[in-house]
This record gives C-alpha cells, sequence and structure tokens, in this order.
C-alpha cells in the first residue's frame, strides 16, 4: 500500500474515532465475572420464560429431519457441507458431527443441541464484555447491559439450535468494532479466529461483512486483516454455494421488482428500521415517518462522529453498515414480502429477519451514550453508571424491557407439545422404522415411513377444536378413511390435534377401534400429558395395517375432549395425519 493510501486511510481512521490512547491496564477480573455473569443470567432467564426449550428434550423441526439426519450420512462431505434452505449451516454441522461421534443416545441429542446452542449464544454475545473490548467501550456495566439486552430481546425460534447462529452476527460486530480501534501490534484474541466458521451459516450473517472489512482496511492491526480475509474466503464459499442452489431451484427469487427498485427499498427500510428501532413507543405512536426519523437520527450520529471523536465511536459505523446490509438482503431474498409500501415497518417486533438489524441499533445507541458521557474508568465512583443508566433509560422508554417480556412467553401448541422424540427414542436408536411427529406440529422424522395424509401444520389454517360427543361415559369420534391416499398403503401411525374441554393439564388416553372387513376388531392406543392449549396424540399401529382391509375406524376416549377439525362446524370430520409405507 502506498503511503499517500496509508496517509488517507489514517486520517479517515482519525475521522471517524480520533486519538484518543486506550485505557490504561486495569483489573480483568471484573470483566470475566461480567461474562460468568451474562451466560448464568441467560441461562436463568431462560429456565423462568422458556423452560419447555432446555428441559422437555423433544427436537425441533430440521433439528431432527436435516442436523440429526445427516449426521448420521455414510459420507463426511454429506455430513458437514450438506445445506438447509440453500445455504450451509457449518457450525451446526460440526457440532451434530461431534455429537455423533460421542454416541449419544438418541434421548440426549435434543438436551445436547439445545444447551449447547444456549451457552454458545450466551458465550457469543457475552464476550462483549471481556476486558479487550475495554478498548472500544470502557464502562464494563455499559456493555453487560448491551449483552443482556440483546440477549432478551430474541424469540423463540432465532434461540433454538438450527437458528442460533443469528447471534455471530453480534459476535462479529463487537469484533470489528474492536479492529477499527486496534493498534499496530495489537492481535485478535484467540476466540475471534471463530469468525470464519460461524460467518459459513446463516445467510445474514454476510451482512456483517462489510463492517468487517471496513475496520481490517482502517484500523491498524495488521493481523485484524487475516481475520477478515479468512471471512471473506468463508462468505465466498457460501456465496457460490447459494449461487449453485438457485441454480438447481432449491430457492425461487421474485421478479416482480427490478434491482434498482430492491436496491432503493433496502435503503427506505435501512432509515425506516433506524426510526422504529431507536423511538420504539413513539414511533408506533405515529408521531413522525420512520423514515424521516431515522434520516434524522443518521445526521445526528455523521455529527457525532465529525464534531466529538471517541473510540466507542467505533461502534456507530459498523451497527450502520450492518443494519443497511441486512435490509438491502432482505429486499433481494425477500422481494415478495419487503415491498415499497414497507409492510415490516409495521410493527418493531423483533424476529429473525431483522434481529441483526436490532443488533446494530444497540451496537449504535451504546456508542452514542459512551460518546456524549465523559469518559471515566472504573475507578472513578458513580460517573461509571452514567452511560449504562442512561442505555437502561433508553430500554424502558422505547419499550424494549416490557416487548422482552411478551416476546419471551413460552409458546403454546401447537408450536411445542407436538413431538414424541423422548417417547420414540429407543425405536430411534433400534434402527427400526420410525413414524416420530416433533415441534411445532406438521414436522416429523420419518424412516422407512412418510406422511400420507398432512391435514395438520404449523403457520397455516388455524385449528379448529370441536367437542366430540360423549354418551354413557364415553366419548365416540368416527374417524373417515380417505381411501385415496391410503388405498393400498400400509398403516404405521396416525395423529390428531386435541385440547381439553377444560383448561387444566391432565393425563389423557384414548384408542382407536378398525373394524376390518373380514369382521375382526383392531385397537390402537395412545396416551399423553394433555397440556390446556392442547397437544398431539399419536396413536401406533404397530405392527402396520392395510388400509385397504379397513372397514370403519372410531376414536373412543373417556376423557372429554375437543379434536381439531378440517372446517369449524361441529360436523366436520377431524384433520389427521396419517403415516405409512
Amino acid at each position: 500500500m502506498s503511503a499517500d493510501a496509508t496517509s488517507l486511510l489514517a486520517r479517515v481512521r482519525l475521522l471517524m474515532v480520533g486519538s484518543d490512547s486506550a485505557c490504561a491496564t486495569q483489573d480483568e477480573r471484573l470483566p470475566r465475572r461480567y461474562f460468568a455473569l451474562c451466560i448464568a443470567l441467560y441461562v436463568c432467564y431462560l429456565l423462568a420464560m422458556q423452560p419447555a426449550l432446555l428441559l422437555d428434550g423433544e427436537m425441533w423441526a430440521e433439528m431432527a429431519t436435516n442436523y440429526y439426519a445427516n449426521a448420521q450420512a455414510p459420507s463426511l462431505v454429506a455430513r458437514l457441507m450438506s445445506t438447509d434452505a440453500g445455504y450451509i449451516p457449518l457450525p451446526q454441522r460440526l457440532l451434530a458431527l461431534l455429537f455423533h461421534a460421542l454416541a449419544l443416545p438418541a434421548s440426549s441429542i435434543p438436551y445436547a443441541y439445545s444447551w449447547t446452542a444456549i451457552l454458545l449464544t450466551a458465550a457469543m454475545v457475552g464476550s462483549f464484555c471481556l476486558g479487550p473490548f475495554r478498548r472500544v467501550v470502557q464502562s464494563d456495566g455499559l456493555r453487560l447491559l448491551v449483552a443482556l439486552s440483546v440477549l432478551a430481546l430474541a424469540d423463540y425460534e432465532t434461540r433454538t439450535f438450527i437458528n442460533f447462529t443469528y447471534f455471530a452476527a453480534f459476535f462479529i460486530l463487537i469484533l470489528s468494532a474492536l479492529a477499527l480501534v486496534s493498534d499496530k501490534m495489537d492481535a485478535p484474541p484467540g476466540w475471534a479466529w471463530l469468525t470464519p466458521v460461524l460467518m459459513i451459516s446463516k445467510p445474514a450473517v454476510v451482512a456483517t461483512l462489510p463492517g468487517l472489512l471496513l475496520a481490517a482496511i482502517l484500523g491498524r492491526g495488521r493481523r485484524y486483516r487475516w481475520l477478515a480475509a479468512a471471512s471473506v474466503v468463508a462468505c465466498c464459499a457460501q456465496a457460490a454455494q447459494m449461487l449453485l442452489s438457485r441454480a438447481n431451484g432449491a430457492f425461487a427469487t421474485p421478479t416482480t421488482t427490478s434491482l434498482p427498485e430492491k436496491l432503493y427499498i433496502g435503503i427506505e427500510y435501512a432509515f425506516g428500521y433506524l426510526g422504529v428501532f431507536t423511538s420504539g413507543r413513539p414511533m408506533r405512536a405515529g408521531f413522525l415517518h420512520p423514515g424521516m426519523y431515522g434520516m434524522a437520527i443518521a445526521a445526528l450520529l455523521v455529527a457525532l462522529i465529525l464534531f466529538r471523536k471517541r473510540r466507542a465511536n467505533a461502534l456507530i459505523p459498523i451497527g450502520g453498515l450492518a443494519i443497511v446490509f441486512t435490509t438491502l438482503l432482505n429486499a433481494l431474498a425477500f422481494g415478495d414480502s419487503w415491498t415499497a409500501d414497507l409492510p415490516h415497518l409495521a410493527s418493531s417486533s423483533i424476529y429473525r429477519h431483522v434481529i441483526v438489524i436490532f443488533f446494530g441499533v444497540t451496537l449504535i445507541m451504546a456508542g452514542l451514550f459512551a460518546n456524549i458521557l465523559p469518559t471515566a474508568p472504573p475507578s472513578s465512583g458513580p460517573r461509571r453508571h452514567a452511560a449504562p443508566a442512561l442505555f437502561a433509560c433508553w430500554l424502558i422508554a422505547a419499550g424494549w424491557t416490557s416487548q422482552a417480556g411478551r416476546l419471551n412467553q413460552q409458546p403454546q401448541f401447537p408450536t411445542i407439545n407436538a413431538s414424541y422424540w423422548q417417547a420414540q427414542s429407543y425405536r430411534i436408536d433400534s434402527g427400526a422404522p420410525v413414524c416420530v411427529p416433533i415441534n411445532p406440529i406438521g414436522w416429523a422424522y420419518l424412516r422407512g415411513c412418510s406422511p400420507l395424509v398432512q391435514e395438520l401444520s404449523w403457520g397455516g389454517h388455524s385449528l379448529n377444536f370441536q367437542p366430540i360427543s360423549f354418551s354413557s361415559g364415553m366419548g365416540r369420534l368416527t374417524i373417515p378413511i380417505p381411501e385415496a391416499a391410503l388405498n393400498g398403503r400400509g398403516i404405521q401411525a396416525l395423529a390428531i390435534a386435541v385440547k381439553p374441554t377444560v383448561a387444566r393439564e391432565q393425563p389423557f388416553a384414548a384408542r382407536i377401534v378398525l373394524t376390518l372387513k373380514d369382521e375382526s376388531v383392531r385397537y390402537l392406543t395412545g396416551a399423553m400429558r394433555l397440556k390446556p392449549a392442547g397437544a398431539l396424540l399419536l396413536i401406533d399401529a404397530s405392527p402396520p395395517v392395510l388400509a385397504n382391509q379397513i372397514a370403519a375406524a372410531e376414536l373412543q376416549t373417556d376423557v372429554p375432549v375437543e379434536v381439531a377439525r378440517k372446517a369449524p362446524s361441529g360436523d366436520a370430520p377431524p384433520a389427521l395425519i396419517w403415516f405409512g409405507q
């Protein structure tokens, strides 16, 4: 690099983060304690808010159908490089391969997956509490509060094993800010070299690459440039895989909007989300258009960087680039819903497609408060609490603290209470054919089995519950046999959604009486713990029975319940999932 280019980069860096020296060496025990505290509080938070995620031992969606299944593939390439929705989720593949190599029983796999995801999430986000990040934000309390707010505001799906690598975006963003303020002889922390692996995960993580490149170019730490170079290689590998998947029809790109229009929509969303996520409640009240408010905030941040140069300013451009490139990626990938009328801005709710935007806004606000308050080392008494207090006031005023409570209520059926992984784990280990429903409803781990009729699904039509008729202490429901779909097939199991007529948890058992065409009778049974919101009842049919031998079928139970129907009317047939060969 020429001397003129080096000088120009130095002036740009000076313009952004100034020349204030790094904080003096301080006791490292407090950052380490905060790091451990962050992990402990996160685990306690989830145990209190979403215990099913950690304690039930049930699988969620692709945990079983993709990661567990592919970990048992005969080829190492298939175990590591199998795609999920067209991209390679390398961290999850490595973890699934590790647990397979340890020969964990099927009953332990959900615990291993879920607990690993939770602990790694807490470690990635909680790393902001560690000593090296004092170079960016001196206040240990502010960094702890930022990490806890990020961990508190995510939905159930994002916390699961299949999606936890969205939090890798926060990890890479804070490393980018650290690289931007690095000195020439600074080396990245050893754990920073996980970045290239984390880049080959969720496509949304790629939105952090521009910030990492900016930091590597402007920062003075040479080894951060090697880290950025390795991350670029990883991103190129992921991009190549996604292009290959697109060519093979793994996903379709909407063509109703031109590329320039999508880019413009992405920029509109960037300013809009900056306005919505920084203001929260006032913006939802409609006091100002979110895009206008976002542009005003952006202008304020630029002025702050120009006239008050602090190392904490590094968080502002890094967070801003994450917002812009996330909205651009979403506008390009989800052009059918991310349209010019900006429908997603109507809600400030956080979910996985916008969580990286929230990471960016959170870091921007942390950089703002760390800048406008006097720089104070941890030994300066009450002054050290000013920035954390102001950040906490923003969280409360914007409504994020109350939203955390609403967002993290444990989901109910049909999102959970539809899994039979633990109950069927012995069959899974045996290698025999299995039909195992998993969470959410409609998903199943299948081996030597397939869904023959699928009338229950998650995220589709709402379930229409109607009570079954009772007489002489026995509830009875006729089960129609869909001959066109089942004729000639062997029935291995069937599943039906039920809920109690009185909203309380209770044991529940039922049987299906099959009257065969030779006038013999076959009894199939199922039992479970019925939750107030409902659950999925699995009726096992081992050994399988041929559908064309069935003359009639009736569900019988002595517990008053309601069953899911195909339509709201009381005489509508029940909605079932038939599994078979």
